[in-house]
């Protein structure tokens, strides 16, 4: 097997070495004194690896990051090899671009560490070595360097006869590596053509390129396929010597760029090779590359329109009435501009020459800058002009009138100075105007964020809350409005009453079931007295019934609202049985009866419904609990011990004689609770003829009397209840053996 050229004729010392001067010296001064440690960067073929080798001498340790480039290399290879007794250490990474961050945040410590070893770093893109790791090594540049004569020298070693080392080192693109490649690939030939070796298209074909028009760039591409040419080269020969003007041949670079990242991604050469024709002629346009130019062109449009006779006549009035239609449109804009502005042009300030006579406070500087400055300073100018002046109203106006036709930034920036101004004691006599601005802006989705923290900034500092609350308010609608909510029950309790309008006012206008949610989610949070009516009037319009999720939530929030400001919040009030007060909207029951038929607020709308009423609460009572599991029990006798406290007769006609409804477990419960609170229970003949549990029985013995608080009651309870079901069960056992 052959070696390869680029390992033979590899330089093994100083002399044989080809490089700048520069390169050179500081090789010699390096090997005499020692050197830092080195980021090689360059190129590729121009000499880094073989001047690292060169410096290290014959001992050092080599890694090439392509292959090993994670920090566990790092540690186990690089620090083991880096931590051992030497003197003269050297580590040599290659392709060291590759290397993850991590790594070379690694090394860099490990640098810092192990002082008695040398690292040479050895890479072709330096911008992607970190810049703390950059900042700990000596940059050398390589550049490509003319080495036409080791060429010459390597082909007469070889016997080979070349006469053209220039001409294949400036192919290669000065990689002396891919040079000695190619040179070596030819050694064989007896004859050869230079550029079918090294893959160069032939300059005819990139004039073929050149004279491409819309009607021949079908034959070109085929032959061009045909010929399996390659793209990437084409793209880098027409990169190297484009033509036409400087605009043109920086959209040329444009697209060359466009179709070489096409063709990494693997896109079809075919289709690309159609891309960059197109792109040509439409880019060359009107500029034919050879004799003929745009008088030439012109000319034979001019012969055309002639041939085409009355027909092209049409077309041209037809093309005169549009283009009169369009300028008409455009006067009535600019009209509109100036009677808008009260300046010349069709957009904003800073697109036009500012009407500035009547900005007050402004010296000859100012002036001059508000009708010839650029934006930014037009915007700063202004600003400065109402914080040295609060009373400045008209500049201020025309600092929030350019914000019309602005860019998105240039917008933000506007309003940032302006609500700057407002928190810093500017107070605008035309509110409406800051308003409006906010108000629209708050609607791009580009700056909407900024622009709500700057709402949000006003509304802390209790600055024209009652204009622009709403704005605040009706982010409710978004999908995220975390912030919004948590700074809304913020602010409620500082200005209940206006945060309380705008959300009823959002409630009311906007449709949007989440919106309503999230009004009805922070209703729930701040949970005042206050909200009571408005917790009244929407459950009393809402479809209980619905099936869609953001209704069962309105509901649910609905009901959960109503129960901690009438069960929770008014747990001390004997009278607190009413929705309300006077004028208030009274709450509809038979919405709250078909609640209880909701596993999840059954029990919150119990309670509600035995504040307001006692009859239906009943009713609702006894149907709930035919449906409800063992686990609901504990909440419902809860209420039961409230509604003993206020009705007792109605307990003991009404709930005691329904109890086919109930286990014995839950009459137990019952009973003891009713019979803490004196309620004559022996009287109630349903109990006694369809309740058999001797513990049901034991607790309805009038001389009976158990404490709810002593375990020693319940356990005599539970063993009564054991005894009870242990002979049931023998009883069933006797007649099922007969």
């Amino acid at each position: 097997m052959s070696t390869l050229w680029t390992e033979k004729y590899r330089p093994r010392s100083i002399d044989e070495f080809a490089a700048p001067p520069h390169i050179k010296s500081f090789l010699r001064h390096s090997l005499a004194h020692g050197f830092p440690h080195l980021l090689l960067y360059g190129p590729p073929g121009t000499g880094k690896t073989t001047f690292a080798h060169l410096l290290a001498g014959d001992t050092f340790l080599e890694l090439n990051a392509s292959d090993e480039r994670g920090i566990g290399t790092i540690r186990s290879t690089i620090k083991t090899y880096a931590s051992s007794i030497s003197s003269s250490n050297v580590i040599i990474l290659d392709e060291c671009e590759l290397l993850t961050p991590d790594a070379q945040h690694c090394l860099r410590r490990i640098i810092e560490d192990y002082a008695q070893t040398r690292f040479i770093f050895i890479t072709n893109y330096i911008c992607k070595i970190i810049a703390p790791l950059r900042s700990r090594l000596l940059k050398l540049k390589f550049d490509a360097f003319d080495t036409s004569a080791v060429l010459e020298r390597i082909a007469r070693s070889e016997g080979m006869r070349l006469g053209a080392a220039d001409t294949l080192y400036r192919h290669c693109g000065g990689d002396l590596r891919r040079a000695i490649v190619a040179l070596q690939s030819i050694a064989p030939l007896e004859s050869y053509d230079l550029e079918e070796v090294l893959g160069i298209i032939k300059e005819d074909v990139v004039q073929d390129f050149w004279r491409v028009a819309p009607l021949s760039q079908e034959a070109f591409v085929s032959a061009f396929v045909q010929n399996s040419y390659s793209l990437g080269q084409l793209v880098h020969q027409l990169a190297v010597s484009p033509r036409g003007s400087d605009r043109q041949k920086a959209e040329l670079a444009l697209a060359l760029s466009m179709v070489e990242g096409r063709s990494v991604v693997g896109c079809s050469e075919e289709i690309l090779a159609r891309l960059l024709c197109c792109s040509k002629i439409e880019i060359y346009r009107g500029t034919e590359h050879g004799a003929r130019g745009d008088k030439r062109r012109k000319r034979r449009e001019g012969k055309d329109r002639q041939a085409s006779g009355g027909e092209e006549a049409q077309h041209s009035a037809l093309f005169a009435e549009r283009r009169r239609e369009k300028q008409g449109r455009a006067r009535d804009a600019h009209r509109k501009a100036v009677k808008k502005h009260g300046m010349r042009g069709r957009k904003a300030a800073s697109r036009c020459t500012m009407n500035v006579a009547g900005v007050a406070g402004a010296d000859d500087i100012e002036r001059e800058i508000l009708e010839k400055g650029t934006v930014k300073d037009k915007i700063d100018t202004l600003t400065l002009l109402v914080a040295r002046d609060p009373s400045n109203d008209g500049a201020f106006s025309m600092l929030l009138d350019m914000c019309s036709g602005q860019r998105n930034d240039v917008i933000f920036y506007i309003l940032k100075n302006a609500t700057d101004l407002i928190l810093n004691g500017f107070f605008p006599l035309d509110k409406k105007r800051l308003k409006r601005a906010l108000e629209e802006h708050a609607r791009n989705k580009f700056i909407q964020d900024k622009v709500l923290r700057l709402v949000h900034a006003l509304l802390k500092k209790g600055i024209l809350v009652g204009d622009i609350l709403h704005i605040f308010v009706n982010r409710l609608g978004a999908k995220e409005c975390s912030f919004v909510m948590a700074e809304l029950e913020t602010m409620y309790h500082r200005s209940k009453e206006a945060v309380l309008k705008e959300l009823r006012t959002f409630y009311y206008k906007y449709s949007d079931l989440r919106g309503r949610n999230n009004v009805m989610k922070l209703l729930n949070a701040v949970c005042g007295e206050e909200c009571l009516g408005f917790f009244v009037e929407v459950f009393n319009g809402l479809a209980v019934d619905g099936k869609s999720t953001q209704d069962e939530k309105l509901v649910e929030r609905s009901v959960s609202g109503l129960y901690k400001l009438l069960v929770l919040g008014r747990e001390q009030d004997a009278d607190g049985c009413s929705a309300g007060g006077e004028g208030a909207p009274v709450l509809d029951t038979a919405r709250l009866v078909r609640c209880c038929k909701k596993r999840k607020i059954a029990a919150m709308a119990l309670s509600v419904l035995s504040r307001v009423s006692g009859t239906a609460f009943m009713e609702t009572l006894l149907g709930t609990l035919a449906r409800a599991s063992l686990g609901d029990q504990a909440e419902f006798l809860n209420m039961i011990y409230s509604t003993v406290k206020e009705n007792k007769p109605l307990v003991a006609e009404r709930l005691l004689c329904t109890a086919l409804h109930m286990n014995h477990e839950f009459v137990c419960g019952a009973v003891v609770l009713m019979k803490a609170f004196g309620v004559r229970l022996a009287r109630v003949e349903a109990l006694l003829a369809r309740h058999f549990s001797p513990a049901v029985r034991y607790l309805l013995a009038e001389e009976t009397s158990v404490d709810p608080f002593r375990s020693e009651d319940f356990q005599k309870l539970e063993s009564i209840a054991t005894t009870y079901f242990a002979e049931a069960q023998g009883l069933c056992g006797d007649v099922h053996a007969q």
